[in-house]
C-alpha cells in the first residue's frame, strides 16, 4: 500500500467534554484507484472506516485488498489489512454492536488458476476495538454468479444480527433478488429467507421499532403500487419469523435514490435522499437534497429541501444522514454534480448541513478543493458535535484523472482544512473554557461582534450579552449549578453548544 498523506492539519481542543479533531486524509496512489467506503464512530469518538483498492481481477498480484482504519481522538491511527489466499475480497461495510465490537462485512470471490473469479460468498468478521478477531464466517446464499450490490445490518433486541441485501442475477437480463437472514453474536446462522418479485427492491437500510420485534426493509425501485404510481421509496415489514406483514410506499413519487432511512426518536424515522422535479417546458429535471422526519406510518412530520436544485445535488451513496443528539442532525451530499458515464466533467462541492430537530438549518457549508471532483460514499455524526465523511476523489490535474480515497473530519463549528466557497457562511468558531466552570467562564471567538445567549434546560433565557471583543470573561460564580445551552448569533448564522456550571 502506498503512503498515506495528511494534507491538512490536526487541531485538538475541548468542547462539550470531547476532544475535537479536524483533518483531511487523502491517499496518493498513482497507479491504483482506491476509496474509503463505510465510516462509523463509537461513543468515545474513535472513527472506523473501510478502505479498498480497486484492482483488476485478471492479475493475481493485484487483487482487491480490504483495509480497516481506526483514528482515535488522540490522533492514534491503526490499520488492519485483511486478505485471503487466491481470493478477491471486498470488505466494505461496518457495524458497531452494543458492546462496542465491530462487524466488518462484504463480498468475496475465489480465483482459479486462470485468474477467473468463481464461488461468490458473503464474508463477515467480528473484531474488538483493537482489531483482535473473534470469528470469521463465509456464507454461500445463492447462485455463485449473482452479484450482491447493496445491504444493511442491524442488531435486534435478542442480540442477534439481521442482515438483508439485494443481488442481481447473472448473466443479463438482470433481475433483483432480496435475501434476509439472521445470525447469532457468535456468527452462527439462525434463519434465512429469499424474497420473490412481489417484494423485491434495491435495499438501502433496515430499521426496527423499539417496542416491536418486526423489522423494516427500506428499498428503492421494485414493482409499482396498484394505483400505478411509480413511487421509488418502499418499505417492507417482516415479523420475527420473516413473514411479510405490510408493504408501503413513501409519500412522494419524486423522492429518488440514493436515500437512507434510519430510526429517530420515539419510533419516528429520519430519511434523507435526492429529490427531483421536472423543469417547466423542458424534458430535463432539477435534483436537490431533501430531508424528512416521518412517523411510524410514513406520514411527514417535518421536511426541508436543501441546495439550489439547478446545480444538481446528490446524497451520499450508502448513507448521507446521521445524528448524535436528536436536536443535531447532519446531512451530506455532493452539489454541482456534472458527470458523464465515464468521467466527471467539472469540479463539485461537498455540501454539509447541520439541522435541528424540526429540520431548520443551523448552519450549512459548501466545501471545495481546486481540481477535485468528490464521490461521497458515507458519513457519520460524531460525539464532539461534528461529522466525518468518506469517499473517493478525482483529481483533474493528472492525465486521465487520478482517483484517490479521502476522509474529512469536521468539528462542531465546521471544517477549516479546505476552502469554503461562501465566506459569509463561515462559522464564528466559538470556544468556551473552562467547561465545566465554577467562577469565571471565558468566551472566545475569531469573529466579533456576536450575540451570546445562555438558556437553561427548560429553554428559558438565563443570560444575554453582546460581545464586542475576541475574548470575554463572564463571572458565573452566582449561576445555579447545572447544565446550560449557549447560542451565538452572527449575520443570521446560529451556533449552539453546552455549558456546565459546577
Amino acid at each position: 500500500m502506498k503512503k498515506i498523506f495528511f494534507l491538512a492539519f490536526f487541531s485538538i481542543f475541548h468542547i462539550l467534554g470531547y476532544a475535537q479533531i479536524e483533518f483531511e486524509l487523502r491517499t496518493n496512489t498513482l497507479e491504483i484507484e482506491d476509496q474509503f467506503i463505510s465510516i462509523i464512530c463509537d461513543n468515545a469518538g474513535s472513527l472506523y472506516c473501510t478502505y479498498v483498492k480497486e484492482n483488476s481481477i485478471g492479475l493475481p498480484d493485484n487483487f482487491e485488498q480490504s483495509f480497516l482504519l481506526k483514528i482515535t481522538p488522540e490522533e492514534d491511527t491503526i490499520w488492519l489489512n485483511y486478505s485471503m489466499p487466491d481470493t478477491l475480497l471486498r470488505l466494505t461495510k461496518l457495524y458497531l454492536d452494543d458492546d462496542g465490537n465491530i462487524l466488518l462485512y462484504g463480498n468475496g470471490w475465489k480465483i482459479d488458476t486462470n485468474n477467473s473469479a468463481y464461488g461468490k460468498f458473503l464474508y463477515f468478521i467480528k473484531l474488538n476495538e483493537e482489531f483482535e478477531i473473534f470469528w470469521k464466517r463465509g456464507y454461500h446464499l445463492e447462485n455463485e454468479s449473482n452479484l450482491t450490490i447493496t445491504g444493511d445490518l442491524i442488531e435486534n433486541q435478542e442480540g442477534n444480527f439481521l442482515f438483508s441485501a439485494t443481488s442481481l442475477t447473472q448473466p443479463p437480463p438482470y433481475s433483483e433478488l432480496l435475501y434476509f437472514f439472521e445470525f447469532s453474536s457468535d456468527g452462527d446462522s439462525l434463519n434465512f429467507i429469499l424474497m420473490d418479485d412481489n417484494y423485491v427492491g434495491l435495499m438501502r437500510s433496515l430499521t426496527q421499532k423499539s417496542n416491536s420485534g418486526n423489522v423494516y426493509c427500506h428499498m428503492e425501485q421494485g414493482p409499482p403500487p396498484p394505483t400505478g404510481d411509480t413511487s421509488i421509496c418502499k418499505r417492507l415489514e417482516l415479523n420475527d419469523a420473516f413473514n411479510p406483514v405490510s408493504f408501503n410506499y413513501y409519500p412522494s413519487r419524486d423522492y429518488t435514490g440514493p436515500f437512507y432511512t434510519m430510526n429517530y426518536e420515539e419510533n419516528s424515522l429520519l430519511s434523507f435522499g435526492t429529490y427531483w422535479e421536472l423543469i417547466e417546458g423542458q424534458r430535463d429535471r432539477n435534483y436537490y437534497l431533501n430531508a424528512r422526519i416521518l412517523d411510524s406510518s410514513l406520514n411527514i412530520i417535518h421536511q426541508v429541501s436543501l441546495t439550489n436544485p439547478e446545480t444538481k445535488a446528490y446524497t451520499a451513496w450508502l448513507r448521507g444522514v446521521d445524528y448524535y443528539y436528536p436536536e443535531r442532525i447532519f446531512v451530506v451530499g455532493a452539489d454541482k454534480v456534472e458527470t458523464s458515464l465515464s468521467f466527471p466533467e467539472s469540479m463539485d462541492y461537498i455540501y454539509v448541513a447541520c439541522l435541528d430537530e424540526n429540520l431548520n438549518i443551523i448552519h450549512e457549508d459548501f466545501l471545495e478543493s481546486e481540481n477535485d471532483f468528490y464521490l461521497i460514499n458515507s458519513m457519520c455524526a460524531t460525539p464532539d458535535g461534528g461529522v466525518a465523511i468518506a469517499g473517493g476523489v478525482y483529481n483533474f490535474s493528472y492525465n486521465n484523472y487520478k482517483y484517490d480515497g479521502y476522509l474529512l473530519k469536521l468539528d462542531s463549528l465546521q471544517f477549516v482544512g479546505i476552502n469554503d466557497i461562501n465566506e459569509e457562511k463561515k462559522s464564528a468558531r466559538v470556544t468556551l473554557y473552562p467547561n465545566p466552570a465554577s467562577n469565571n467562564l471565558f468566551i472566545r471567538s475569531d469573529r466579533f461582534p456576536i450575540s451570546f445567549e445562555l438558556v437553561d434546560i427548560t429553554g428559558k433565557q438565563f443570560y444575554y450579552q453582546y460581545l464586542e471583543s475576541q475574548e470575554t470573561k463572564l463571572d458565573v460564580s452566582k449561576f445555579p449549578p447545572g447544565m446550560y445551552f449557549w447560542k451565538i448569533h452572527k449575520n443570521g448564522i446560529q451556533e449552539f453548544g453546552k455549558f456546565i456550571k459546577k
